[in-house]
């Protein structure tokens, strides 16, 4: 049980610290910025919406697809580390610690200053409100913290 709940902490630390994202950058028609879309491997939110910069959408299906991600990542990892070592040593297991409690403070950080709204998935990046196709830029953005 204590595995389970490090392992959701580092998923959820993942998710909203952000240390690998994509960012969806889309050019709408009428030349409106309009807002960036953000998440690994699935988009689960956006930067900031079209009212204040410190509001955004957050997307349900995007965010549980991306926690369970995360969490089959760091239990595949950490059974591997298990299997390599036999038992962690002290200096791995600090740097897990130290990298732990980052990634939760992070995350605790942008779930708790923004003013989210919820919503079950996204809405395709608003293509479906334009005749034309939307073209749109992706990056991979690196340790990000908008």
């Amino acid at each position: 049980m204590k595995k389970a709940i490090i392992l959701l902490l580092f998923a959820f630390g993942f998710v909203f610290g952000e240390p690998i994202a994509f960012e969806y950058l889309p050019v709408y028609p009428t030349g409106d910025p309009g807002p960036e879309y953000y998440g690994f491997p699935f988009i689960y939110r956006t930067d900031t919406t079209w009212v204040s910069s410190l509001s955004g959408i957050l997307y349900l299906k995007g965010l549980i697809a991306n926690l369970l991600f995360w969490a089959i990542i760091s239990f595949l990892a950490s059974r591997g580390i298990d299997k390599l070592r036999g038992k962690p040593k002290i200096a791995s297991q600090i740097v897990a610690i130290v990298f732990g409690i980052y990634l939760v403070l992070v995350a605790f950080l942008k779930v708790s200053i923004n003013d989210w709204s919820i919503q079950y998935d996204h809405d395709n990046m608003k293509m479906d409100y334009y005749n034309e196709e939307l073209d749109y830029h992706r990056e991979i953005i690196w340790f990000q913290n908008r």
